[in-house]
């Protein structure tokens, strides 16, 4: 953080470092312009997240073979590498966030969305549909997805899990609405002015916050693109290897639901598009969950959520009708949002110092988003739309996820004892006024 000992040496500041505001005070927790700033994460979220969310909506209208051929797992595949790289980018994009480098990040990586989504218009074939939308889109995505909620981070702190979360929530209300926008657009317009539509959106709502968004702290230092010595903390580490597991299994509803509907369920097809959007439109499942998380702690928070997700992945086996499949929707958008918004707020939990946030985060996420890169397509292979068997991709999902609460648990309990010791050193300390 810049203090007032660097207001007496000038030449040593980079011009990026002059466009930020010297802080010399703590976040300010409310405001006009720190409320601007969640409303600008939740449009950036909104276009990235919420794109991804939709995936399944893609998915559904790939299958049908109007623009190509493709098997399920192959098509699935898109998606998988559009979030894998939404994260893996994070670890690129959380140092140079760190370093100051927002609107540029911001600017770079709506042209990536924008483009991407335009090229995909034109696409007729599988190859042209994976560098347009799971690479070129992908990229886009990952250069904001870090920075989004490290702007957040940097404007709150006594209340940062529940405005990480209203900022999250627009991953959820962009997988409500594109699917709708997929599913009334194309029959009428058809497949590539619908992504024209989609892309003009998207240019609108993100070039417009390079007025409105601003980062507000620059670290002393740079940080390393990757933190491995994170690792060291048992706490850090095991949320990790929760995050993979929780990533591998947690998204394989939101692709399959649509198919599971028109296939076993014997859903209409409007119907079973809409599931999608029944899904993502859980918000309760992302905001009422994570106010309370401010005070039981987000890990604990997600071990439990997790725990309800996983065994909601093993109950959907068993429905075979559209009232319960709803049922199962509302339920599992409820849990498994939970789980998809507090990671951020989990990490920033087991992280002392908040200027390295931005490259603990991409860290977190390079390596947890081998889960989304893997999860999906396994699951697409042991499915076989044809003859109707999707069991063993439900119980590759619900095991997955079980087993993340497993991990998750861990982190917590490493977690609690780091705080004991230092509380132990240092009764004093902030840490005295959790236990």
């Amino acid at each position: 953080m810049v203090t007032e000992s660097d207001l007496d040496k000038p030449n040593n500041l980079s011009d990026n470092e002059h466009e930020l505001e010297v802080i010399i005070e703590p976040p300010p927790d409310g405001g006009i312009f720190a409320w601007l700033q969640v409303v600008g994460s939740f449009i950036l979220i909104f276009c990235t997240w919420g794109l991804t969310n939709s995936f399944g909506a893609y998915q559904t209208y790939y299958e049908t073979g109007e623009l190509f051929t493709e098997t399920s797992s192959n098509i699935s595949w898109i998606g998988s590498i559009q979030a894998y790289l939404l994260m893996l980018v994070g670890i690129l994009t959380g140092p140079l966030f760190d370093r100051g480098y927002f609107r540029a990040l911001l600017l770079v990586g709506s042209f990536f969305i924008i483009f991407g989504i335009m090229m995909n218009s034109l696409s007729t074939q599988y190859y042209q549909v994976m560098l347009s939308q799971g690479i070129c889109m992908g990229i886009g995505m990952g250069i904001l997805w870090v920075p989004s909620l490290g702007i957040c981070m940097q404007y709150f702190q006594k209340y940062r899990s529940i405005v990480i979360t209203l900022a999250a929530s627009g991953g959820s209300i962009g997988g409500v609405i594109f699917p709708i926008i997929i599913k009334r657009l194309i029959p009428k317009i058809g497949f590539g002015w619908t992504c024209r539509a989609i892309g003009l959106i998207c240019f609108v709502m993100l070039f417009t916050l390079a007025s409105i968004m601003k980062q507000r702290t620059l670290p002393e230092t740079h940080r390393k693109i990757l933190l491995l010595n994170s690792f060291k903390e048992p706490a850090y580490l095991f949320l990790t290897i929760g995050l993979f597991l929780s990533f591998t299994g947690i998204y394989i509803p939101f692709y399959y639901i649509s198919s599971y509907a028109n296939r076993i369920a014997h859903t209409s097809v409007n119907l079973s598009y809409y599931m999608i959007s029944i899904i993502n439109a859980s918000l309760s499942g992302r905001i009422v969950p994570n106010y309370y998380a401010d005070r039981v702690g987000p890990i604990n928070t997600m071990i439990f959520a997790s725990l309800i997700s996983g065994l909601l992945a093993l109950v959907w086996i068993g429905i075979k009708n559209t009232p319960g499949l709803i049922v199962f929707s509302v339920l599992y958008g409820i849990s498994s949002g939970t789980v998809v918004s507090l990671p951020p707020s989990a990490i920033s939990s087991v992280t002392d110092d908040i200027t390295e946030i931005g490259s603990r985060l991409g860290t977190a996420f390079f390596f947890a988003g081998f889960g989304t890169l893997i999860g999906n397509p396994v699951a697409g292979k042991l499915i076989d739309v044809d003859k109707r068997e999707f069991y063993k991709g439900q119980l590759w999902s619900g095991v997955m996820i079980l087993g993340s609460t497993c991990f998750l648990t861990l982190a917590q309990y490493f977690k609690r004892r780091t705080e004991r010791y230092q509380f132990h050193l240092d009764p004093r300390s902030s840490i005295a006024k959790k236990l």
